[in-house]
């Protein structure tokens, strides 16, 4: 098997070993910034985003080094993308959440019920972005380190 891979293998699951361990330290302190987050994003978009995010960054600062052009580094911006649209997609199950909510109960229900699906809605394109453009911003930077540098004058030959 190709090194590369092992080494995104050993990340993604350092990444859901870290996860997890957040998860423990949040349930510890329910009064916590960092235990509202775990508890918002949920065990499925908490993992999803938080290997994705980590495996992003991971694959655009190696490709940063070994890649030779910027054309090549383009390639990966929609890798890069990839935690924000699984933020989109963790938006869209919250308001279908909201939605179930709203349709089952008889009357109004009480803001309480809807807490969770709505704190969804609202962290999961948060946390998404904010890995995206982490990975975006470091594919950016190398692009255009990577691109060819152009004389401004050019230098003439006529001799005069």
């Amino acid at each position: 098997m190709p090194r590369f891979s092992l080494i995104l293998i050993g990340y993604c699951v350092t990444g859901f070993a870290a996860f997890f361990a957040l998860v423990t330290m949040a349930s510890r302190n329910d009064a916590s910034f960092v235990s509202w987050l775990v508890n918002s994003l949920g065990l499925l978009y908490g993992t999803l985003l938080y290997v994705s995010g980590l495996a992003a960054f991971y694959i655009s600062v190696r490709y940063s080094w070994r890649a030779s052009t910027a054309s090549q580094l383009a390639a990966l911006i929609p890798f890069s993308l990839l935690p924000g649209f699984i933020g989109i997609v963790g938006l869209l199950h919250g308001y279908v959440s909201v939605f179930q909510i709203l349709a089952l109960s008889g009357t109004f229900p009480k803001p309480s019920d809807l807490h969770h699906a709505h704190a969804t809605v609202l962290i999961c394109p948060l946390v998404g972005l904010a890995f995206s453009l982490v990975s975006f911003a470091i594919l950016a930077i190398a692009m255009v380190a990577k691109l060819p540098t152009q004389p401004l004058m050019p230098k003439s030959n006529d001799g005069g």
